[in-house]
């Protein structure tokens, strides 16, 4: 595509050519694909698009911006990238988000200071990050939460025993106890 999209068509389009795998204007699956921050720019173009799928692709932080912009946002995974704190800070301008995949990226206890003022969040994974029992901590207040997952965390089992039991219909799946409740 030679020129820049400039309607939501065009966008859909334009993540076609980029190799994603679903592209309409509701929808975004991307995962794994040669994109990053720069290719986000378009998004501002789908005001309701609500799926979001951008896994092992090369955005970062920046990108967050532009994706916090998108408020019907209701699935989320931005996992495998360079996000840090910083850039999940921008969560908290997402108040449909219902499900949040943000593994193996960078952010530590600070993100979850955000993640858990979403109070829609039903489904969220966390593993493969710096998180510790004091950022589970700020996730007990996610009473919609119905799974987490949690492998490869600094997290205790006996904190993960305690969240069971905050939260108990929420399935918890974690490398230091993989089965649920």
């Amino acid at each position: 595509m030679g020129t820049k999209p400039s309607s939501p068509s065009e966008v859909v389009a334009y993540f076609r050519s980029l190799g994603a795998s679903h592209a309409d204007p509701n929808k975004i699956h991307a995962d794994r694909r040669p994109m990053g921050d720069e290719h986000m720019a378009f998004l501002s173009l789908l005001p309701k698009i609500e799926h979001l799928v951008l896994t092992g692709t090369a955005i970062s932080d920046a990108a967050m911006q532009t994706i916090a912009a998108l408020d019907r946002l209701a699935v989320l995974d931005v996992s495998d990238t360079s996000i840090t704190d910083w850039g999940a800070s921008q969560l908290a301008f997402l108040p449909s988000l219902r499900c949040l995949g943000i593994y193996g990226t960078k952010i530590t206890d600070a993100s979850t200071a955000t993640i858990g003022k979403l109070s829609t969040l039903e489904m969220l994974n966390v593993s493969f990050t710096q998180i510790t029992d004091a950022g589970l901590l700020n996730l007990v207040q996610l009473t919609n939460l119905r799974s987490i997952e949690l492998h490869h965390t600094s997290i205790t089992t006996d904190r993960l025993a305690r969240f069971r039991s905050s939260l108990p219909e929420c399935l918890v799946v974690s490398s230091a106890n993989p089965s649920a409740h």
